[in-house]
């Protein structure tokens, strides 16, 4: 929904079911995301965002929890050129212990629009 001028929110529900290259099996799972995205100033804008979910692999019965959060600071250096700076943060928890995880990543870019 876009809020106001400056500023747009959203949240949304995900059930999939998918198919996993290592395992013959179907992961059935579920994901609610919301996030907000902000113009800060004429040309930076800002955004966060934030993810809770579960999953099961239906034959091997592995139970997998799934959160995250994420924000970015974009920069409009020019008028087809945008700079990004970015963190995520992710986390699995799993009743199979080799699957869980917790996984931190900041990405600096440039991209290009034409």
């Amino acid at each position: 929904d876009q809020t106001s001028e400056k500023e747009s929110v959203n949240l949304s529900f995900t059930q999939r079911y998918s198919t996993s290259p290592s395992t013959d099996d179907v992961f059935n799972s579920w994901r609610l995301s919301g996030g907000v995205n902000r113009q800060l100033r004429k040309k930076v804008t800002g955004s966060a965002s934030a993810f809770y979910g579960q999953g099961k692999y239906v034959s091997l019965n592995i139970k997998d929890q799934l959160i995250g959060i994420s924000s970015s600071l974009g920069y409009d250096i020019s008028k087809n050129v945008r700079g990004n700076l970015s963190y995520t943060y992710s986390q699995t928890a799993s009743n199979f212990n080799a699957r869980e995880y917790r996984k931190n990543a900041v990405s600096l870019g440039i991209s290009t629009e034409f």
